[in-house]
C-alpha cells in the first residue's frame, strides 16, 4: 500500500501485490510530494522496488541509513532482477568521524 500525504479513504492500492506495482500511484505525481510504501512483509518492499524500476526508463535510488541495509537491497536487486540484470551500485560506508587523524 502507498499512502500519499493527502489520500483519501477510498484511494485505490497502488500495490495489490508486489510484483504489479501501478506507477501512476507509486510515484509522486508532483515536486515534493511524499510517498510511503506501508505493508509490505519481508523481501516485498525490494521485489516492488524492482519490478517498478523494470517498468521506468530511469534512475532508480534507494537511500538507505545503515551498511547492513545497504547490503540488504545490494542483494535483493540481484536476486530479484533475475534475467534483466538491472545495473545497480552499492556504495561504500565511508564513515568519518570528528576525531579520525589523516
Amino acid at each position: 500500500m502507498v499512502s500519499h500525504e493527502s489520500t483519501s479513504a477510498s484511494a485505490p492500492a497502488a500495490l495489490e501485490h508486489p510484483s504489479q506495482p501501478r506507477l501512476d500511484l507509486c510515484l509522486p505525481s508532483k515536486e515534493g510530494m511524499r510517498l510511503h510504501w506501508t505493508g509490505l512483509h519481508g523481501s516485498a518492499d525490494l521485489l516492488a522496488a524492482v519490478s517498478m524500476s523494470k517498468q521506468l526508463d530511469q534512475l532508480c535510488v534507494v537511500v538507505t541509513n545503515q551498511p547492513a541495509t545497504s547490503d540488504r537491497w545490494h542483494d535483493g536487486v540481484t536476486f530479484f532482477s533475475g534475467d534483466a540484470h538491472l545495473p545497480h551500485l552499492r556504495f561504500p560506508d565511508w564513515e568519518t568521524l570528528p576525531y579520525d587523524a589523516f
